[in-house]
């Protein structure tokens, strides 16, 4: 199972500089300022990693990849579009000062 996280780990990475070249990241949106492109990789990291492990264990070890692989691909597409869009209706309601 160790092989298995580092291979999840590293396909993440390599889905959030994918994102990143595609400007898809938390950097193309605004998010994170200098450090928005380390974000991305680190959310590609952790979700594959996250669905790697919950596919294992749901549908078991010969679907833990593919799951990873689609859980990765949507973390680091729609996770920095939804923080983003947390930001501006968080920024929209506050009061003005």
């Amino acid at each position: 199972m160790l092989q298995l996280s580092l291979f999840w780990i590293l396909l993440g990475i390599i889905f959030g500089l994918l994102a990143q070249g595609a400007r898809l990241g938390f950097s193309a949106r605004g998010v994170g300022g200098t450090n928005g492109w380390l974000a991305t990789l680190a959310t590609g990291a952790l979700l594959s990693l996250a669905g790697g492990w919950i596919g294992t264990r749901l549908l078991g070890r010969l679907f833990g990849t593919p799951t990873a692989l689609w859980v990765g691909i949507l973390g680091v597409v729609v996770a920095p579009w939804l923080w983003a869009r947390f930001r501006r209706s968080r920024d929209a309601a506050a009061p003005a000062e």
